[in-house]
């Protein structure tokens, strides 16, 4: 009995010790895991990506209100874009602007990307004229790199609102996704993309290298000869691998 009775209280013992140390001094948890990166971004800096995989990665991004981006502001005062849309990214290395067809700058959406390497100015550009080497027009069935610009053109009110990484605005026939690597645009109708990053540019789709003309490189969906044969690949620059820290 006496056996019988010590282990009992050992084991009462036991029992008051632990719920003891639980309620008083409670074992720590472990942190849980941080979720896994998305490998997504990495997909979408890839060269050679196809283009209904750039679409669909694009399309996965969290949508944004358009409404929020018909504004342009500069020195605190706001210009309303109509229709037109103009965003930012978070770093302010990429900005851009939809211009409408009753536009004197041309239609479509237009990026000032501050390049690491921008392109040079190419001969047909006179050298005392004012050569913006990080001026984007992608128009859709387009992708020209590099343009002569006396003055801030459709930017002239200043720049639109910060588009998030990983969120996607559409408008038009565009769909555009800011993330970490960079901006990456399509255009539905056109069968048409580019990847922007300060790195360089990658058109996508149709898009095939052609007479660059007053700019320093050119792209188009209707080029009769292609001087780059894999336009998934052809950048201004190399493209870097997504990085966990935003650089764009």
């Amino acid at each position: 009995m006496r056996m019988r009775m010590s282990v009992a209280g050992i084991g009462a013992l036991c029992l008051l010790l632990t719920s003891c140390r639980l309620h008083g001094h409670p074992v720590p948890v472990a942190d849980a895991p941080p979720a896994a990166a998305p490998t997504s971004t990495a997909a979408a800096a890839s060269p050679g990506t196809s283009l209904p995989e750039l679409t669909a990665w694009v399309q996965a991004g969290q949508s944004a209100d358009r409404g929020g981006f018909h504004t342009v502001t500069r020195d605190g005062a706001s210009t309303d874009l109509g229709d037109d849309v103009a965003f930012t990214s978070p770093s302010q290395k990429i900005k851009c602007m939809t211009t409408g067809k009753s536009s004197p700058y041309g239609e479509g959406l237009s990026c000032l990307v501050q390049l690491v390497d921008a392109p040079a100015r190419p001969s047909s550009v006179p050298g005392d004229s004012n050569w913006v080497g990080g001026w984007l027009d992608y128009p859709g069935d387009a992708l020209n790199v590099g343009a002569q610009h006396g003055d801030p053109a459709q930017f002239v009110n200043g720049y639109g609102a910060v588009l998030n990484y990983g969120s996607r605005l559409t408008f038009g026939d565009y769909d555009c996704r800011m993330d970490t690597s960079g901006l990456t645009c399509v255009d539905r109708s056109a069968g048409s993309g580019v990847r922007i990053n300060d790195s360089g540019v990658q058109p996508a789709g149709c898009l095939e290298k052609t007479d660059p003309g007053v700019h320093a490189l050119a792209y188009s969906c209707n080029a009769s000869d292609s001087s780059s044969p894999d336009t998934g690949t052809t950048t201004t620059a190399p493209t870097p691998s997504a990085s966990a820290t935003p650089t764009r």
